[in-house]
């Protein structure tokens, strides 16, 4: 009988770089329109305005950054998920559907959130 068993195996993303900045996160709660989504992906930039957290906008306020991948169903509209609030991140590993621009790095910088 084996003794020693693999219980699981991880492969860097890349998203976590440096560490210049504490990483800290919380738990966030997304609210998005039901069926439009499948899937929130680690990375993925989550807005927040009005109380409310969402997918990343062309006109949202970026504000934490997902730190897990999550699957919504088909009805859902509130996902809770795991979400980075501060950090060093590879600007190339963030998941967004809009661009980042200037003012949403200086935002996210703003908020301990650096993106390198």
């Amino acid at each position: 009988m084996e003794l020693i068993q693999k219980a699981y195996a991880m492969t860097p993303d890349n998203l976590i770089v440096g560490n210049s900045q504490s990483l800290a996160g919380k738990i966030v709660e997304v609210e998005v329109s039901a069926g439009t989504v499948s899937e929130i992906k680690r990375g993925q930039i989550i807005d927040f305005a009005e109380g409310k957290y969402s997918l990343h906008a062309k006109s949202g306020t970026p504000s934490v950054i997902a730190a897990e991948t999550v699957t919504v169903g088909a009805t859902e509209t509130k996902i809770k998920i795991g979400a980075y609030t501060s950090g060093d991140f590879n600007v190339s590993a963030i998941v967004t559907s809009e661009a980042l621009t200037a003012a949403d790095v200086e935002t996210l910088r703003e908020k301990n959130i650096i993106l390198k």
